[in-house]
């Protein structure tokens, strides 16, 4: 009787045990579609974004101008959409493709987009989720820059601290709104920003954070922290 007992508790064991696999490999399949379906929301939202840009240069009779922008939107596109399975890179890549995504803006805003790098280079290897510098950018062209009349700047800025990797995004709030962005209460954002708060929520569960508020310089920051 004890070996029987003994047998069916193993037996028993076991099949508690596959069925947690089980239920660990559904929760994991169900993470990654909401992590792709989180991804590929960005696609059509900037892809709209650019090609009103591109629209409007050849309205305004910039041939050249709207060639160069389809161009570098080829080649960035090429990058976001390689690799589908793949939800971290690492720092560079992602700074890379940042770049790149600035450079488009650059052929539209020309000097009214100054950009500004402090960039670790210490940091360069660790991983991060992918494209999620680049919604958080956008959104600091769409309401910061190209709302002021004479442009201005945005800084991204890597540091290490403690166990985590910051990295901050500044831009100068636009003219019209410069006096509401004062009060220093935090922003929802549009989707670029939720996008990226889900997917961090998604990752890194209460490790990983994103803030945006007004700095004492008065201009718009936003703010994240991922685990080393």
């Amino acid at each position: 009787m004890a070996w029987v007992a003994f047998y069916f508790g193993i037996k028993h064991y076991l099949a508690l045990e596959e069925k947690q696999r089980q239920l660990i490999a559904t929760e994991m399949l169900a993470k990654e579609a909401q992590l792709q379906a989180l991804r590929y929301q960005l696609q059509p939202h900037f892809l709209f974004n650019t090609m009103n840009a591109i629209s409007t240069l050849v309205l305004n009779n910039q041939p050249r101008a709207a060639t160069e922008m389809i161009g570098r939107l080829a080649n960035l596109l090429r990058d976001t959409l390689d690799a589908p399975d793949v939800h971290q890179v690492p720092l560079s890549d992602e700074l890379a493709v940042t770049e790149e995504y600035l450079a488009i803006e650059a052929v539209r805003f020309g000097e009214r987009l100054v950009v500004h790098w402090d960039i670790d280079p210490a940091l360069s290897d660790i991983l991060v989720p992918r494209l999620i510098l680049q919604p958080l950018v956008e959104n600091a062209v769409r309401h910061g820059i190209s709302r002021r009349q004479h442009g201005g700047f945005i800084l991204i800025k890597t540091q290490h601290r403690g166990d985590h990797l910051a990295v901050v995004i500044e831009n100068e709030a636009p003219e019209e709104s410069a006096a509401l962005l004062l009060d220093g209460v935090v922003r929802a954002g549009g989707i670029g920003l939720q996008n990226v708060r889900k997917r961090l929520e998604q990752m890194y569960g209460s490790r990983g954070s994103m803030h945006t508020t007004t700095n004492a310089r008065g201009h718009y920051e936003v703010a994240l922290t991922i685990p080393l």
